[in-house]
């Protein structure tokens, strides 16, 4: 996932410029939401083992590019069987949630190949 706006980073990147690799990590934490249910709006995450995940597996700056964070995680297999994707109905949405604010993407999955 990509995003911007999400704060200093630990080292401080330098403002304005390409970030440099490896990428460098937010300095604030992050929680992770999966809601498999249908065309879900982002929310506050609700601290359960279905819904959530404890923290992302990165955040931080993407190297090359100035102020846009990239988000690196892996989607948790959910309990039940999930709605097929159409063309108006996502069965995904992952929210990034931080001290004070969150916000999500809607994102279709299938299930794993055998």
């Amino acid at each position: 996932m990509y995003a911007v706006g999400l704060g200093a980073t630990d080292p401080p990147a330098k403002t304005g410029a390409a970030s440099p690799a490896p990428p460098v990590p937010t300095a604030q934490t992050f929680s992770l939401n999966f809601d498999f249910s249908q065309n879900a709006a982002p929310a506050p995450p609700i601290m359960s083992p279905f819904f959530s995940a404890p923290a992302p597996v990165f955040a931080g700056l993407t190297p090359g590019f100035a102020g846009l964070y990239q988000i690196n995680f892996v989607a948790p297999t959910p309990a039940e069987r999930v709605t097929p994707c159409t063309a108006s109905a996502n069965n995904l949405t992952v929210t990034l949630a931080g001290a004070t604010s969150f916000d999500g993407v809607a994102i279709c999955v299938g299930p794993v190949a055998q």
